[in-house]
């Protein structure tokens, strides 16, 4: 069941845009060195796979 709905959320972003929040993500040795990167609260897809959601 879980999948499903995994598949129904994803449509949707499919065809409606996904629901951004945004994070930063440490790419080198130095602290200046970040990139923008994006998880949606809608269906759980992660640019980086770096969100801390809480669970």
């Amino acid at each position: 069941m879980k999948k499903l709905i995994r598949w129904i959320k994803f449509q949707i972003c499919k065809f409606r845009g996904h629901d951004w929040t945004t994070y930063t993500v440490s790419t080198g040795y130095y602290s200046y060195d970040i990139e923008q990167a994006g998880y949606c609260e809608r269906c759980g897809y992660d640019t980086h796979g770096d969100y801390d959601n809480g669970d």
